[in-house]
């Protein structure tokens, strides 16, 4: 039996579940009966589940492992509950059994990754977990999805080594951004469902990054889809006034004053290309916005 989805996320079986769990070890469990199909394992597992009793499920699906190598389902169920108990190397080894089984199934590498990510923050190994699932299914919009959020997550925290200097912290995490625009880009191509919630993350990494041209192009496809949408419509603005601000050269000037005193005047000049200068009125133009430049930018945008 195939496992196509997290043990958490599968129904209940329809089978009676009139069998004493089986297999209550230490100091919980003690043998009463083992079940004998598949589908009355899967039943007793998704009980214990439920009840979040993963040192139960450990030991049922373990036993179940044992009594039946080639399954599986089983060795997915142990890699949850192993991966519930915070077992990293335990759990590991039951996905890549899972994995080796189902050469050809995605899903061990999608739960392993979100594992690794949720349970014990090793992001590398979410991220190449993930990595792996695109290429078992590169079709799969949902695989290319699991590497740009991974990734995501390895760029906002790590780790980095002791040594490495934020410059070094700094061009890594854009190389993940990146990347994972690159991956959701992949995504879109092959469809979605919800594609301006895509452009909205790809945006919002691009302005992390100071891309404020992408940031921008990227929020106004978001809001082709919903122009409603206030994240992109806030977003826009924001990069709108980014680029605004880069594009404005400041001088000041002292002048003097009727009463012997002096004034300071400051002048303000625009140093953009015709192509950037039409990007930022065509974004103030859905934003309904046209706000003065700070006279004091952050450096926000780099491009």
């Amino acid at each position: 039996m195939a496992l196509t989805t997290p043990l958490s996320w599968k129904r209940q079986s329809s089978v009676s579940c009139a069998l004493t769990l089986a297999l209550i070890y230490s100091t919980a469990f003690a043998v009463e009966a083992l079940p004998q199909s598949d589908a009355e394992w899967e039943a007793n597992a998704v009980q214990l589940a439920r009840a979040k009793n993963w040192t139960g499920l450990e030991a049922l699906v373990r036993r179940w492992t044992e009594l039946k190598p080639d399954d599986a389902d089983a060795w997915g169920d142990l890699a949850e509950a192993r991966c519930k108990l915070r077992q990293h190397d335990a759990a590991v080894a039951a996905f890549e059994r899972q994995a080796k089984l189902q050469p050809n199934n995605p899903q061990p590498w999608h739960a392993m990754a979100a594992c690794l990510g949720e349970e014990f923050r090793d992001f590398p190994g979410a991220v190449q977990s993930a990595q792996i699932e695109t290429r078992v299914s590169p079709q799969n919009a949902e695989a290319w999805t699991d590497l740009a959020m991974q990734l995501e997550n390895h760029a906002n925290f790590g780790p980095w080594g002791r040594e490495a200097t934020n410059d070094q912290i700094e061009r890594l995490q854009g190389q993940d951004l990146l990347e994972a625009n690159k991956a959701y880009g992949q995504a879109l191509k092959l469809g979605v469902n919800n594609p301006g919630w895509y452009w909205n993350q790809i945006a919002s990494n691009y302005g992390t990054l100071g891309e404020c041209k992408s940031a921008i192009d990227a929020y106004m496809k978001a809001l082709s889809y919903n122009s409603r949408d206030q994240f992109s419509r806030n977003g826009l603005i924001l990069e709108s006034d980014a680029l605004k601000s880069a594009c404005t050269q400041y001088s000041s000037g002292v002048t003097p004053a009727p009463n012997g005193g002096k004034y300071v005047t400051q002048s303000s000049t625009w140093s953009c290309d015709g192509p950037t200068t039409a990007l930022v009125q065509q974004a103030e133009r859905i934003t309904g916005t046209n706000r003065v430049p700070s006279t004091h930018p952050q450096a926000l945008c780099t491009r």
